[in-house]
Order: structure tokens, then C-alpha cells, then sequence
């Protein structure tokens, strides 16, 4: 099995019809993600026919197909597709004969047990974490092989493999992280399915998503209220103003962030907005001076006048989360490895521990009111949390429910 990652969810089994061609459910995304990855079982049923020809060495393959589609359409029109992938996995098998008839056979995986990975990508950038921008598809099939990537785990115990017919070889496919935007809604199809000996069930295939990626606000002290919205390829800033009337004001679309994800926002006291994400692998900060409508990152200017971009949290952090104090300082925390960090604007990669994050989730940064010495921070989840008052989450008292 892959090494874990606490930026997604447990896999969690599909419901994807009896046979192969069928859908009868959807993928459990809820509000939308930017990553997934997938594992399924493998059940293949080799007849002993296949020494038919007199041969007690032969080669056997087989395949699957999977498709993904941002919802069912009408009819099963105007879906659009997202993701395709065609896995085939070769065997050797060396027949035992007993009495004449081919009664067992050893077997071992070829293509040094990788299998044979095609994937097109409807949109999106390809492996999670690979540090690549590209990959994007054209209008034919790309075929790229990501055969290091997957993890085949086969299982060799044959005790209870065999009948009178043939055998059985049993395992898992566990697929690598893809860096694919999945709507709520998406559809899961199973095209073709020759490495499962019974009918397809749930079980057969199970998902994890990358946790991240929903709706961030803002309210200011104008009574504004503020959104950044998690769009493919970047982050969308919008507003709208509370009126106090029944209905909901029109909802403004301003700025456009390219690249970023998982981005929250702050607004300082001289009236700057701030947002805080991850672009490519690292956390930056981009700032707004006219509402939201056009964004630049923020940037260090070194002694000999050259900028450099500000990083707040180097490589592997996700679940950010920032608040502004009275004196314009940007309180941000992130998780990593399962634990919290903390740093500030005015000491930007100067990055401290927290703590172990003990709860699945996203924790949250808020300050306690009162002067600017006196400011408490707080990082806290539903039953778990860490408070600091010395100004840098150094000292952090760390408290849970009783």
C-alpha cells in the first residue's frame, strides 16, 4: 500500500452497477476536490483451457477501464468526461500436469509486476505532488505510462485458488494521487472490467479524495462579505454586499487567481485583502489594493533591492488558515504529516510547531480581542484545541474535551 497522506480522505468503496458498462451512483465528493486516487480489487479467473495447445508455459492478460464524468447528463448526454484510464496487467503461467490434465499452475507478473497504465486527462495537470505543470490532454487520447507510479500488491497464497476449471489471481491496484478537479456530482464508470472473476460490486473499486479546496469567506467591518471560490486552475474572488433585505444581493465576480488552491482570506486594516494558498507545492501570499479585482504576490525586497516571492509555508503543506490582527499582522496556520504549524507575516518562514493535529479535519486560527500585546491566539477544531498569548503559538497550551 502507498505511503498515507493526511491531505486525503480514508479510501471509502464505490457503488458502481453488476456489470461492466453499467453507473448506478456517484462518487461521495462533496462540495468538489482537486485530487483523487483510487484502489481496486483484483479477482482474475484463468480457465485451464488457456494450455489448451500442449504448452505448460503461456502468457495471460488482462484489463480494466474506468471512466470519470462531472455528472450523469440527461440520458446519459451532455456529461462531460474528466478521466480515462485503461489498465492491463500480463502474466506467465506454468502449468503443473497432473495425470495428463493441467490441474495447478505457478504464475508471477510481467512487465516487472507495473502493469501497463494509459490515462487521458479531459482537464487537469496530471500526478499530485509530481512537481509537473503539464500533461494537459489534446483532443486524441494521450497516452503517458505511469507504470512506476502504481502499486500492485498481489497476494501468492494459492490455498483454495483452484477448482476444476482453473485458478484465480487475487491482489490490489493502488493508484497514485491525480491532480484532477472532481466536481460534486461526478460520475464513476466502470467500462470494461476483465480482472474480476465475479460480478462487479461495491468493494470492487474504493476512492479517496484531497481534502481541501471549499468555499473560504470573509465579513469586514463594512458589513461586505467576501468569497474565494475554488475553481479549476485558480481561485475566484466575488462579493456581495448584506443589504438587510429578504433576498440576497447580486453576487460580483472580481479577481481571478491563477494557480492557487486552498486559498483563505483576511482583510488588514488599511483596507488590504489577503489571500493564502498553495501554488505548485508551496504557500504564498497574494494581496488586493482595489477590493479584489486585481492581485499581486506578495514579495521580499532584499538590501540590494531584489524581490523574491514571500513563501509562508515551504513544500507538502495543506488546510491553511489565516486571520488579520488589529495591527495588520497575518496570523496563518497549516498541516503537515499530521501536524499544525504556525507563522506570521512580519516573520514570514519563520515557521513553529503547534502540535499533533488529533482530529480528522480542518482546524482553525482565531484571536482573542483586546490589545495587540495582549492578543490570544487559538487553533482549534471541534474538541481539540491550542491557545498561545505570547504572540508566536511558542508557548501553546494544548487543551481536549473532557
Amino acid at each position: 500500500m502507498p505511503a498515507d497522506r493526511d491531505d486525503y480522505s480514508e479510501y471509502k468503496p464505490v457503488e458502481t452497477g453488476e456489470a461492466p458498462g453499467t453507473t448506478k451512483g456517484e462518487l461521495a465528493v462533496l462540495g468538489g476536490t482537486d485530487g483523487f486516487r483510487y484502489r481496486k480489487e483484483i479477482d482474475f479467473f484463468i480457465p485451464f483451457t488457456v494450455f489448451s495447445l500442449g504448452s505448460l508455459v503461456v502468457n495471460v492478460e488482462g484489463e480494466y477501464e474506468i471512466e470519470i464524468y462531472d455528472g450523469p447528463g440527461i440520458n446519459g448526454v451532455g456529461a462531460h468526461l474528466l478521466f480515462r484510464q485503461k489498465v492491463k496487467l500480463r502474466f506467465q503461467l506454468i502449468g503443473l500436469s497432473v495425470g495428463g490434465q493441467i490441474g495447478f499452475f505457478f504464475w508471477s507478473p510481467l512487465d516487472g509486476g507495473d502493469g501497463i497504465v494509459r490515462t487521458l486527462y479531459a482537464e487537469g495537470f496530471g500526478l499530485d505532488g509530481s512537481g509537473l505543470d503539464g500533461w494537459k490532454a489534446t483532443d486524441d487520447e494521450t497516452q503517458t505510462e505511469f507504470s512506476e507510479e502504481f502499486d500492485f500488491q498481489f497476494d501468492f497464497d494459492d490455498t483454495g485458488k483452484f477448482t476444476a476449471e482453473g485458478g484465480r489471481i487475487t491482489g490490489t491496484a493502488y493508484s497514485p494521487a491525480y491532480a484532477v478537479a472532481l466536481p460534486e456530482g461526478a460520475i464513476f464508470k466502470v467500462v470494461k472490467d476483465e480482472l474480476q472473476v465475479r460480478l462487479i460490486r461495491e468493494g470492487s473499486y474504493a476512492f479517496s479524495f484531497k481534502e481541501g479546496g471549499e468555499l473560504a469567506t470573509l465579513l469586514d467591518v463594512a458589513s461586505q462579505l467576501h468569497f474565494a471560490l475554488p475553481e479549476r486552475g485558480g481561485a475566484t474572488l466575488a462579493h456581495r454586499e448584506q443589504r438587510g433585505l429578504p433576498a440576497l444581493g447580486v453576487l460580483e465576480y472580481r479577481g481571478f487567481v491563477p494557480s492557487v488552491k486552498h486559498g483563505v482570506i483576511a482583510k488588514t486594516p488599511d483596507n488590504v485583502m489577503w489571500l493564502l494558498g498553495a501554488e505548485a507545492t508551496v504557500g504564498r501570499l497574494w494581496y488586493s489594493q482595489n477590493g479584489g479585482h486585481k492581485w499581486r504576490r506578495r514579495a521580499l525586497r532584499s538590501a540590494s533591492g531584489e524581490e523574491s516571492v514571500l513563501v509562508m509555508f515551504g513544500n507538502g503543506y495543506s488546510k491553511f488558515d489565516m486571520k488579520a490582527g488589529p495591527d495588520g499582522v497575518l496570523h496563518c496556520i497549516a498541516q503537515k504529516d499530521g501536524n499544525l504549524y504556525y507563522t506570521r507575516s512580519d516573520r514570514a518562514q519563520d515557521v513553529r510547531l503547534v502540535g499533533r493535529a488529533l482530529r480528522s479535519g480542518k482546524y482553525r486560527i482565531e484571536l482573542g480581542l483586546g490589545e495587540v500585546a495582549d492578543t490570544k491566539i487559538y487553533v482549534v477544531n471541534l474538541d481539540h484545541q491550542f491557545e498561545s498569548s505570547d504572540g508566536f503559538m511558542s508557548k501553546a497550551a494544548e487543551k481536549t474535551a473532557a
